[in-house]
Order: structure tokens, then C-alpha cells, then sequence
């Protein structure tokens, strides 16, 4: 191929709707949330240095768990638009344990979905927020995961 044969203007069109995408993204509520979420978390991190160096440094368990979410602090907009997917490390579920192709469990979270709101007078359920990129089985036209049957039921409990 030579250079002249590569379309070099269609190649710097995609990098530029690229750019402005982001740009764009950069600059929506979400992102500017995690912005200043960032900063809170950098101020808490200079925190932790400050005692670290006065020996009080958390634990290997606790540092090792911290370890895991620095990438998160220069996440992209693309990240964050998915930032539920990226808990894994907290809740211990993925978005792969919710496909549609997983009939029976479906079949399970709905009944158990419909045996919570049979107990449940106070109309205290609540879906996954579909906003960045929240997950789980379609029911009733809201996701419905395990955190979400999990919280409902203490929701009814606590009621």
C-alpha cells in the first residue's frame, strides 16, 4: 500500500469526531460529577499519606483493595458512561451474569421480584438506574439485579 493509496482525510475525519466525542462527553453532568468525586478522593489520598508518614498506613488487605480502582482516577468519559460495569470489584457481579439468553435465572429474579412486592405495601422498590450503564434482566421494564432484589428486600425489612 502506498501513501498515497490511505485515505489520510477520512483517517483524520474519525480521529476528529473522535476528539469531539469526548470533548462532548467531558462536559456532561456525569462527567463532571466523577470530576469532582476525583478531587474529593485525591484530597482523601493526601490524607492518607499524611497519617501514613505519622504510622497510621492501612493494612497490606486494604491498600491491596484500594490497589485494585486506581485506574479510576484518570478514567475516561467512555468509562464513566459504564461505570457501574467497573464494581465488579465491590459487588462481585458483572454485566455477563445478566444476558437475556439466561432464561431460567430471568425466571428466578422475576419470581422473586413478585414475591418481594407481594410483601411490600409501601411501594419502596426501586430498578437499576440505567444511567452509566447500570445492569440486569429486563422485568417490568426495569433492571432487576441482585444488588436491586438484595436492597429491596432490606427496604421491606427495615419498613
Amino acid at each position: 500500500m502506498t501513501e498515497s493509496s490511505v485515505n489520510l482525510p477520512s483517517a483524520r475525519g474519525a480521529h476528529e469526531e473522535w476528539a469531539c466525542r469526548l470533548t462532548e462527553m467531558r462536559e456532561q453532568p456525569e462527567y463532571q460529577a466523577y470530576e469532582h468525586v476525583r478531587q474529593q478522593v485525591l484530597a482523601q489520598l493526601e490524607l492518607g499519606r499524611n497519617r501514613r508518614t505519622a504510622g497510621h498506613a492501612p493494612s497490606d488487605y486494604w491498600s491491596g483493595e484500594l490497589a485494585k480502582f486506581e485506574y479510576m482516577l484518570d478514567a475516561s468519559p467512555l468509562i464513566i458512561e459504564k461505570l457501574r460495569q467497573h464494581t465488579h470489584n465491590i459487588t462481585g457481579i458483572h454485566t455477563g451474569h445478566y444476558r437475556e439468553s439466561m432464561t431460567k435465572r430471568k425466571r428466578r429474579f422475576t419470581e422473586k421480584l413478585a414475591a418481594l412486592r407481594a410483601l411490600d405495601d409501601a411501594e419502596l422498590w426501586i430498578p437499576e438506574a440505567r444511567a452509566l450503564g447500570g445492569f440486569g434482566f429486563n422485568i417490568d421494564g426495569g433492571l432487576v439485579n441482585i444488588d436491586t432484589l438484595k436492597f429491596y428486600e432490606v427496604l421491606i425489612a427495615m419498613h
